[in-house]
């Protein structure tokens, strides 16, 4: 990640102001979130904003066959919350790994959901219990320690 310098700091109550404006260069959203160290309000000034999304595959597949493209994406968020080159990073909460919706599900901020319930549908596919996180703790660590033994550390 490039450094980012002096990214402006823009509320959560400014952002949800400015969602409606996404919506309509991003007619596929249907849930948006804020995670990181910006919905965790322990951002610095040079903190990225980080945006979780679920969308319609077909609308979003239809987008694409008239240009829009996965990287434009960025350059939407940008223009519209008003944040320099490099500030937003990206989750398809489609396809991310189960701990980073866990993650999410635990301290992002909801921005918006097309449709009422669609967050705490997430919540409920997303959130883990202590003993499935404690197991996977433990499949990560051995994982590591298998690839530190080839290593010969």
């Amino acid at each position: 990640m490039s450094e980012i310098i002096n990214t402006p700091n823009r509320p959560l109550s400014e952002l949800k102001q400015l969602v409606p404006n996404l919506v309509q260069e991003i007619p596929f959203l249907k849930l948006l979130i804020l995670f990181g160290s910006r919905s965790t309000e322990q951002n610095h000034e040079d903190s990225d904003y980080d945006f979780a999304l679920i969308y319609d595959r077909e609308i979003y597949q239809d987008w694409k066959t008239k240009g829009g493209s996965w990287f434009g994406l960025y350059s939407i968020f940008e223009n519209i919350f008003e944040l320099p080159n490099e500030a937003v990073d990206l989750v398809d909460l489609n396809r991310c790994s189960e701990i980073l919706a866990h993650v999410i599900a635990c301290d992002g901020k909801l921005l918006y959901e097309k449709r009422s319930g669609e967050y705490d549908e997430f919540l409920k596919r997303s959130l883990m219990s202590h003993e499935q996180t404690k197991k996977m703790r433990q499949e990560q660590r051995q994982s590591l320690e298998r690839k530190l033994q080839m290593l010969g550390v």
